[in-house]
């Protein structure tokens, strides 16, 4: 016949909750022991090489900033929201993203985005087109229902 005490069931099932926690938590540092590992492995692919993100202000250009700079490059913002830009720059952080104004529908304003980035860089590896361009049409859809 076995018999519990009402302290030896609670000892018994503490160790149990103890242990299963030690499980836990030892399988968690070596799950993020493996992300670091994977990512020194995967991220910084990108390192020291230099982008220019079109559209990078906002939206899906400005998490692509990001996410070069994660990955170890240089950035330049080249966008027509001069105040957005800047403020991206300066959240992310101007050792790595600079900002420069560029309406990619004007080719001079996209040559001096260029010239911008290899004067301060010295080299140009990425180009990652996001900017939209819109304008008026060339015909309106009344012209075309005819």
């Amino acid at each position: 016949m076995i018999f519990y005490t009402s302290e030896s069931l609670f000892l018994s099932t503490f160790f149990f909750f103890w242990t299963n926690s030690f499980f836990c938590l030892s399988s968690v540092y070596i799950f993020l022991l493996a992300n670091k590992f994977m990512n020194t492995i995967f991220y910084h692919r990108l390192e020291g090489k230099v982008a220019i993100v079109t559209g990078g202000a906002s939206g899906i250009g400005a998490e692509t900033v990001k996410t070069f700079v994660e990955n170890g490059a240089f950035v330049v913002i080249a966008d027509i929201n001069d105040e957005l830009g800047h403020q991206v720059a300066t959240s992310i952080g101007l050792d790595k993203v600079s900002y420069h104004h560029c309406d990619v529908s004007d080719e001079k304003q996209v040559e001096e985005t260029v010239a911008f980035a290899l004067e301060k860089y010295g080299t140009l590896d990425i180009m990652f087109s996001n900017a939209g361009i819109g304008g008026a049409t060339a015909m309106s859809i009344s012209i075309l229902m005819m």
